[in-house]
């Protein structure tokens, strides 16, 4: 017992300390946050921002302004300020909002609004949202969110008024097109869900058609089950319509692709601030769907991020023709870290790039056939994609006071998967021209 005890001081205790250490200074080496505690730089700069905040808590004239905690949040958004527009410091109800709306939920009132001459009106009503028991319609115009006139709101402003805790109440005044008093109710936010898939048809012409909003969470399972749907009823071809699609989770975009890229493909890789920091997303999986059919791509100016990956990875496979305007050009990735005590900061870290290794950050991707819409045309169209699922054309006529007009995106897509449809051996529909 006693050499065993001896053997063990002698021989095992100091390997295992030799060990600890060794995993200690490989770890600081190896690991940028964890080296930064001690970096000396950091430890100067760390004393010269606590000696201000101090000196402000102690001697500001306003003590209920200079809390620590209202101090420290100042001085952690000041720390990201200026380094580009995508990262920021998050608030914790900014914070738990971002994170919700990646898992495709969010707690408010449960509707899209847009500006609409002169006012804020409904656009969409999400299905088991307070608004929709509450009867909401599209056309809806908000004239007051509690006892504040929102004429002179943004859309932005009134979604904000229209946010806040699950449970609490809000009261909302509506203008109905066709009511002569303006309804007033009182709504109890709660969370709902958010689907990315909004709209899903088969035209005329037998060419399916399915719109998608942002990447989520479900984004690839909603986009898997909606095709498999159109499937069953026999399309020719495919329309994927991403404009206005603001983009989401980058790990959304190999499940909407899974089915209709092949296993192994590249959709596209990631660079770090270490030039061999490279990371590359692959199609991993074999789902249960799988359409290999002639398909078009619709992208406008608002086309941005997880939406322009997507674009990217069908375009450089020349899976599909993308039709419309030039992408927004969010060719960088975000982070988001939660701090402790709540909120958090989204962060840049890398770049992406399409599996042709083009630069997309500011430029955005071009489309193979060039549809302009004017900022008019647009706006028209965004109101017909939202309410002609709902409405009739005379209703809506008579709602808006323009008749429905033609979407020539839309029907330059269809016309080429038609085309290509018709000659099979062609592959996907790929032509070019200048705009």
């Amino acid at each position: 017992m006693a050499s065993s005890s001896k053997l063990f001081k002698r021989v095992f205790l100091p390997a295992l300390l030799l060990f600890a250490v060794g995993a200690f200074v490989t770890r600081v080496t190896m690991d940028r946050e964890f080296r930064g505690w001690f970096d000396p730089d950091f430890w100067r700069a760390w004393w010269r921002v606590g000696y201000v905040m101090n000196l402000t808590h102690q001697e500001y004239l306003h003590a209920d302004a200079v809390t620590y905690d209202k101090l420290s949040e100042r001085a952690v958004s000041h720390v990201l300020d200026g380094l580009d527009r995508y990262s920021a410091y998050l608030p914790k109800n900014a914070y738990e909002d971002l994170r919700r709306q990646g898992d495709q939920e969010l707690v408010g009132a449960g509707v899209e609004i847009e500006r609409w001459q002169g006012r804020v009106q409904v656009t969409h009503v999400f299905p088991d949202s307070p608004a929709a028991g509450a009867h909401w319609q599209a056309g809806d115009r908000i004239v007051a969110v509690g006892d504040t006139d929102t004429r002179d709101f943004s859309v932005s402003g009134v979604s904000d008024l229209l946010r806040g805790p699950e449970g609490t109440q809000v009261k909302v005044t509506l203008d109905r097109p066709g009511e002569a008093q303006p309804l007033v109710q009182t709504l109890t936010r709660h969370s709902f869900d958010i689907p990315s898939v909004r709209d899903v048809e088969v035209r005329p012409d037998g060419v399916g058609y399915i719109r998608l909003t942002e990447f989520g969470r479900h984004s690839g399972d909603e986009f898997a089950r909606e095709l498999h749907n159109l499937q069953s009823q026999g399309i020719t071809g495919l329309v994927l319509d991403l404009r206005d699609n603001p983009g989401g989770l980058l790990a959304a975009t190999p499940e909407v692709l899974e089915p209709l890229l092949q296993r192994g493909q590249l959709v596209t890789f990631t660079k770090g601030r270490d030039p061999d920091d490279e990371q590359r997303l692959l199609i991993t999986g074999d789902g249960d769907v799988h359409f290999d059919g002639p398909m078009a791509v619709l992208v406008n100016h608002d086309s941005a991020s997880a939406a322009e990956i997507v674009t990217g990875a069908l375009q450089d496979t020349r899976r599909a023709v993308i039709v419309g305007e030039q992408t927004y050009g969010k060719g960088l990735v975000q982070s988001v870290i939660p701090l402790p005590g709540g909120g958090g900061v989204r962060l840049t870290t890398e770049a992406y790039y399409p599996p042709s290794g083009r630069k997309t950050q500011e430029i955005g991707i071009a489309p193979d056939v060039f549809v302009p819409l004017s900022e008019a045309q647009s706006e028209l169209l965004q109101l017909q994609r939202d309410d002609l699922r709902r409405l009739s054309p005379a209703e809506f006529t008579q709602r808006y006071g323009f008749a429905p007009q033609a979407d020539p995106q839309l029907e330059t897509a269809a016309a080429l998967v038609l085309a290509a449809s018709a000659h099979p051996s062609a592959g996907a529909p790929v032509a070019k021209s200048t705009p």
